[in-house]
């Protein structure tokens, strides 16, 4: 019995579409499947968190008060599940979104802490987070979305980088797992919702300044094994979907692999090359990917790494310009006594 052979022995309807879409197989189970996966468990459960007006209950789904957050975080689970624009839970969220948005392409800022005891006056995350939503559905090239890039870019540091926030033009503390080695004032967190917004447009992920921002997150050379997976594990309901800064507090390496199948990384650049090896060793007697904390996530987990990983191959025309550092978030401090 083969991987995928093993993937569709999964109870989930959404998962079992997938694969045999991917297998190209054109057969009466996909057109079967196809109308049974809208009655996955995982799938209903999510979308009784619906609100009539499109947005989604944040106390459900982010334990936060962002509603935007919420809505923009159910957005990419229901892409996770295979979904996009054609279905009407989908486009009602993404008309939500575009109707509180500002005229300046940005999205209002919810539910953010402060920067020594004064409010955050800018955040990327709250532009970045409704864009991801919105861009993983299709709707990236949407007018209304195309000026939120524009808002996202000008927030952009030179380094590629994208900032924590900003408190009367003062930039905020980062915190030590949102530190990047490369970057003095670039936030680990804001730069993956920022490139995970623009990794699903086309045209504007070939831009070089964009690309730069991946390059300086590589230079993070950190692989945890235990939360391998961890963004899939909370997309079907085994791990919680959380906090706003904190959202990305796990390193998942499968996001990250992700973003280099979709902003085209080589392999010729030697921290991918050294991603793909780690992966492939966490591989399984039978080449699976499995979660740790639940077997449930395994064929979740083994279904879109395994997907990006067969996809990275050499591309003469990546950057690679930081070196790659491992990086201590906390650093002990020296014994006085």
């Amino acid at each position: 019995m083969n991987k995928l052979s093993l993937l569709l022995t999964n109870p989930s309807h959404c998962l079992r579409w997938q694969v045999v879409r991917d297998l190209g197989l054109e057969t009466e189970e996909l057109v079967e499947l196809e109308e049974m996966r809208r009655q996955d468990a995982i799938l209903q459960t999510l979308l009784k968190f619906q609100n009539s007006d499109g947005s989604f209950r944040p106390d459900k789904l982010t334990a936060t008060s962002s509603v935007i957050q919420a809505t923009a975080i159910a957005l990419t689970k229901l892409e996770f599940f295979g979904f996009d624009n054609s279905m009407p839970e989908v486009e009602r969220a993404a008309s939500y979104l575009f109707s509180i948005q500002h005229k300046d392409g940005s999205w209002p800022c919810q539910n953010v802490d402060v920067a020594d005891g004064e409010a955050y006056d800018m955040v990327p995350l709250q532009t970045a987070y409704p864009l991801w939503g919105l861009a993983s559905v299709g709707y990236a090239k949407h007018p209304q979305a195309e000026k939120g890039y524009d808002w996202l870019l000008s927030k952009q540091l030179d380094d590629g980088a994208w900032p924590v926030g900003t408190a009367s033009g003062n930039y905020g503390y980062i915190a030590g797992y949102r530190k990047l080695p490369n970057s003095r004032q670039g936030c680990r967190v804001n730069t993956i919702c920022a490139l995970l917004a623009f990794s699903y447009h086309e045209v504007r992920k070939k831009d070089t300044k964009i690309r730069r921002g991946l390059d300086v997150l590589l230079g993070r050379q950190t692989y945890d094994r235990y939360c391998m997976g961890y963004n899939a594990a909370r997309c079907i309901g085994v791990e919680p979907s959380s906090g706003f800064f904190s959202y990305f507090a796990y390193h998942d390496i499968v996001i990250i692999a992700e973003l280099v199948v979709r902003f085209g990384g080589g392999l010729q650049d030697n921290r991918i090359e050294k991603l793909v090896i780690f992966v492939n060793e966490c591989q399984n007697p039978m080449g699976l990917w499995e979660y740790e904390k639940s077997p449930a996530v395994t064929h979740w987990l083994t279904y879109r790494l395994g997907k990006a990983i067969e996809k990275i191959e050499y591309n003469d025309s990546w950057i690679n310009i930081n070196p790659s550092v491992s990086l201590n978030a906390y650093k002990k401090g020296k014994i006085r006594f």
